[in-house]
């Protein structure tokens, strides 16, 4: 009876491990293409590399220059002496925008894969203390002169500051020999909402502290001047596009050109239409790093009145540290349209989806438009650039460009991704059936192999004559003490 019953538990315990491996292998095909794949590409194709979206309840802190002047830093940095290597530093980045995007890129030889947030209103590239092991690369390079080594990094709100390096830098499957990077040893305060393990600035090379841009290695040991962003509000389906996207991505009919107007900044001329009427015209930043539209103090809440419905502002309040709008999620219906003018060649719709729902459950939400320091142009963020195909190109025949198109059918779909319980659930859902799948086999073993699977069963005789446990002899006092 014992062999009978350790038999069936062995058969039970077999028939869940090749169910569970099948499950695992079976989920892992289920949800390959929601991995951080990059698609491989031949040097005359574009690289595609899939981005990342990320949430948080704070405003970007990564802005511009132009907030530079009113910006006061609480907390000045104080650059050490030392002209050796870094000792990496405890002090570690968390979130800096509402909404992010961030892509993998691989440091050093070997590569050192890390999450930089994708930023194209900064042009350094740059990692978090105790992110990339210095000492870990074989390819790391100091500047030549040693008093070069120490570099800051100013943005609107804060500071950053740390020691200059120079590696192989693997965007995708490109590689640039040499870029220059820093690892960050200081911070302002404020600056401490990164939650990626760096940033890397896509923006025009007047922005660098750290020499050559990524940007302009990639032109010249690439020969990639363009680069594309097909942004998604949902967790997965966001694009970065090293090259021009495939031309079935947009709609070839509203693609418009126009020049990048500042030459510090991926900037355009145009206008703010609100309900058919033009209330701001340029120049307008594009700015993936800004999660909002982006007005200045003075034209702020003008702003926001003219996009809600009338005497809305009474129903609404206002966040006492962010500035923001609440208002009761109803009132997106009676939104007015909001449009933005390039030049005068196309108008580019931004949808009425301005409000987001926040996560208490209440029927409040938040008008997607934050305050900015007067002086500011006004920034076009991922509110605006999540609506659009949006190329820049660093070599235009005059000079720096930008390329604005609607998207087309063939364009990655936006997909709401999957968290954690949704994956438990896949993954108990493939188990499951997995396992029926095994049942379904071994009942069909049972059923037709006692004719077909001759050598099957004797395999199997085989195997439980070697588990069988021995007959062990026993004594006269035990039989005596049995009877």
């Amino acid at each position: 009876m014992r062999r009978a019953s350790a038999k069936v538990m062995s058969v039970r315990v077999a028939r869940v491990s090749v169910a569970l491996c099948f499950g695992c292998f079976w989920y892992t095909l289920v949800t390959w293409k929601r991995v951080g794949y990059v698609s491989q590409a031949h040097d005359d194709t574009p690289l595609l590399l899939p981005l990342t979206r990320r949430q948080s309840e704070i405003s970007r802190v990564l802005q511009n220059e132009f907030q530079l002047e009113s910006a006061k830093l609480s907390q000045p940095l104080q650059l050490s002496a030392s002209k050796k290597p870094p000792e990496p530093s405890t002090a570690p980045l968390t979130n800096i925008g509402n909404t992010q995007y961030s892509v993998h890129v691989g440091i050093g030889t070997p590569p050192q894969y890390l999450e930089v947030l994708i930023d194209t209103g900064s042009s350094d590239l740059w990692m978090a203390p105790k992110k990339f092991r210095v000492a870990a690369s074989s390819t790391l390079r100091y500047p030549v002169n040693p008093m070069d080594q120490q570099r800051m990094i100013n943005y609107g709100q804060g500071q950053v500051a740390g020691d200059l390096f120079f590696d192989d830098v693997v965007v995708g499957n490109a590689r640039i020999e040499e870029q220059s990077f820093l690892t960050i040893t200081h911070e302002t305060k404020s600056m401490s909402l990164v939650k990626t393990d760096g940033v890397l600035g896509l923006g025009p090379p007047a922005l660098s502290n750290s020499g050559e841009t990524v940007l302009q290695n990639l032109q010249e040991q690439r020969n990639i001047s363009t680069f594309a962003l097909l942004l998604c509000d949902n967790i997965d389906g966001s694009t970065l596009v090293l090259g021009m996207p495939p031309a079935d991505w947009y709609i070839p009919r509203t693609l418009v050109y126009t020049p990048a107007v500042t030459g510090q900044w991926w900037a355009i001329d145009g206008a703010l239409v609100v309900g058919g009427v033009e209330i701001e015209q340029g120049p307008f930043l594009l700015d993936s790093g800004t999660s909002f539209l982006s007005a200045t103090r003075d034209n702020y809440y003008e702003l926001v009145k003219q996009i809600l419905p009338p005497n809305a502002l009474d129903s609404c309040s206002v966040n006492p540290t962010t500035l923001r709008v609440i208002c009761p999620c109803s009132f997106k219906d009676g939104m007015k349209s909001i449009a933005v003018r390039v030049g005068t060649q196309g108008t580019f719709d931004i949808p009425k989806d301005l409000f987001f729902a926040p996560t208490t459950g209440e029927d409040r939400c938040v008008l997607e438009v934050q305050p900015i320091a007067n002086g500011s142009p006004l920034i076009l963020g991922d509110t605006f650039l999540k609506g659009v195909v949006a190329m820049f190109d660093s070599n235009g025949p005059d000079g720096p460009r930008i390329r604005l198109a609607k998207r087309g059918s063939k364009a990655p779909a936006c997909s709401d991704g999957l968290d954690w319980r949704r994956k438990v659930l896949l993954f108990c859902i493939c188990c499951l059936s997995a396992w029926l799948v095994v049942e379904l086999a071994f009942y069909l073993h049972e059923r037709f192999c006692p004719h077909r699977c001759q050598w099957l069963q004797e395999f199997g005789q085989k195997s439980q004559t070697q588990i069988q446990e021995p007959m062990l002899p026993t004594s006269n006092a035990d039989s005596g003490a049995r009877s």
